[in-house]
């Protein structure tokens, strides 16, 4: 049975006092029987409970009545660290989003020099359709020479009307 009073006597050094209630007059109190980080503090109301101890009365379980209201104060932070906090983990998220699109680009473009085609054909002063072995030869010449005659049109589609491919 939970049990109401207040506290009339704490000595610091030895570390127990006395609970003055209605019921059971003044009880005795250690201060191991307080709520962790409590400390008492004379005059303060509190709740307990009774145990019979060598034929005494003691308080175990002993708490401030508004310990509830005092506990959730003590462990939660202010509204303004966690927008602090808040605002900090998006940024580090944003911050590390770019660095990783930055890791991925420049991954991706070394991957694609690793796997390109190497290039086999250079500029040698051919110009016409007769003297390329492919339809892929001519049309890098047609790209990346100058003064070729291998496109007519101009589209880029070289020897478009050369039957052999």
């Amino acid at each position: 049975m939970v049990l109401t009073g207040t506290i009339k006597k704490y000595n610091n050094e030895r570390g127990f006092g006395f609970i003055s209630t209605s019921n059971f007059g003044d009880v005795f109190f250690h201060i191991k029987d307080f709520q962790k980080g409590e400390q008492p503090i004379v005059g303060r109301e509190v709740y307990f409970e009774v145990v019979k101890k060598e034929n005494k009365n003691r308080a175990i379980h002993v708490y401030y009545s508004d310990h509830e209201q005092t506990h959730d104060k003590q462990k939660s932070l202010p509204l303004y660290l966690w927008i602090i906090f808040i605002s900090i983990a998006i940024g580090v998220a944003y911050l590390g989003s770019i660095q990783l699109k930055k890791y991925l680009y420049k991954d991706n473009q070394t991957t694609n020099a690793i796997y390109q085609k190497p290039v086999a054909y250079k500029c040698d002063g051919r110009k016409h359709c007769s003297q390329m072995r492919s339809k892929e030869e001519a049309d890098w010449f047609v790209k990346n020479c100058p003064d070729t005659m291998m496109d007519g049109d101009g589209d880029g589609d070289a020897c478009e009307n050369d039957s052999r491919w």
